[in-house]
């Protein structure tokens, strides 16, 4: 393997130029081994020492980056750029979401039309409304919300039908009681 000529390769400064980054960035190139790198060459002319990189290295993750070319002379025309139009989307048209009642004034009036059925209207509708809003609900609550016995929901619980936790008694997740189907 022949030793490269290390004259031809550029300075930080002049790899950061190439590329347009800062140096800080070509340091974290040449970290990630994106770039080969030579720290403390002295060039034949003297001077300090140096990290120098390689320019086809350089050259090359410009090209990948789409990084800057070296200024054009002003006399230069300009290269001709090409327009892409973008692709065009299809959009599904979606009503407004503060058109849509929200979900607090579905429970409530759901809540309200469970009242009114049963004959219960005062303190069953906010108790159901709050019921509604717990993640995690009691053996009585559960069979409030449900419609079964406390003693149905205690066994569908202790067979497993049931999602629920023991914790001190059972704790059923609202989500595995509105799921379940007889």
């Amino acid at each position: 393997m022949t030793t490269p000529n290390y004259e031809t390769w550029l300075t930080k400064q002049q790899a950061a130029d190439k590329l347009g980054v800062t140096t800080k960035t070509v340091e974290a190139f040449a970290a990630k081994k994106l770039l080969r790198a030579v720290a403390g060459y002295r060039r034949l002319s003297g001077g300090p020492r140096v990290t120098i990189f390689d320019p086809d290295q350089v050259e090359n993750l410009a090209h990948r980056r789409g990084g800057t070319l070296p200024p054009a002379s002003p006399d230069a025309p300009a290269p001709p750029v090409e327009v892409v139009p973008a692709p065009v989307k299809s959009v599904a048209k979606i009503s407004h979401p503060a058109a849509a009642p929200s979900t607090r004034t579905l429970i409530e009036a759901l809540a309200a039309a469970i009242g009114e059925n049963s004959g219960k209207k005062g303190s069953y509708q906010t108790s159901q409304v709050a019921l509604i809003d717990k993640l995690y609900l009691t053996i009585p609550e559960a069979a409030r919300l449900s419609g079964f016995t406390e003693t149905r929901i205690r066994r569908l619980c202790q067979q497993g039908s049931l999602k629920a936790v023991k914790d001190g008694g059972w704790k059923i997740r609202r989500a595995s009681l509105m799921e379940f189907e007889l």
